[in-house]
């Protein structure tokens, strides 16, 4: 099912579903909150679901945007292309970039899951302007759950 663009998302309250255009497709991701733009890039095989617990409370102080990579969740699953080169770490660092700026929101820090590292790497030094930190976020949901424990 296709999101429905400014739908408050019920697994993060507050924030608001979007279906973001992109060349060669579209974009899924969920954004809440105000200040300075913060990227949420999941893991494998996760989606941007993986953020819902950490979210919120980084939206009170980020304008925080979780969104699937190329080819996860709801967003495009295009061709892979000659090598598969639609869906290189380089193709989906551009897709995040060009999300970024359909929303409006030049990016200055990064949170990523396990496997958006190289996605986080490609942007910076495909756009130098758009990166000011990463957020080593792999390890954040025990800790800032105080029950994770109950949770395994």
């Amino acid at each position: 099912m296709e999101p429905v663009n400014g739908t408050i998302d019920p697994l993060f309250p507050g924030f608001r579903a979007q279906s973001v255009a992109i060349p060669g497709g579209t974009i899924r991701c969920v954004v809440g909150g105000s200040g300075p733009p913060l990227l949420m890039l999941h893991g494998y095989p996760q989606t941007h679901a993986m953020w819902h617990r950490v979210a919120p409370r980084l939206a009170e102080r980020f304008t925080v945007a979780c969104s699937d990579l190329t080819g996860y969740g709801d967003s495009s699953k295009p061709d892979g292309g000659a090598g598969h080169v639609n869906y290189s770490k380089r193709a989906m660092a551009a897709d995040q970039v060009a999300v970024m700026r359909e929303l409006g929101l030049t990016q200055k820090l990064f949170a990523r899951g396990s496997m958006a590292t190289v996605e986080f790497l490609h942007q910076v030094r495909d756009t130098p302007s758009i990166g000011d930190g990463l957020v080593e976020a792999t390890y954040w949901t025990p800790v800032l759950d105080p029950e994770w424990e109950k949770r395994w």
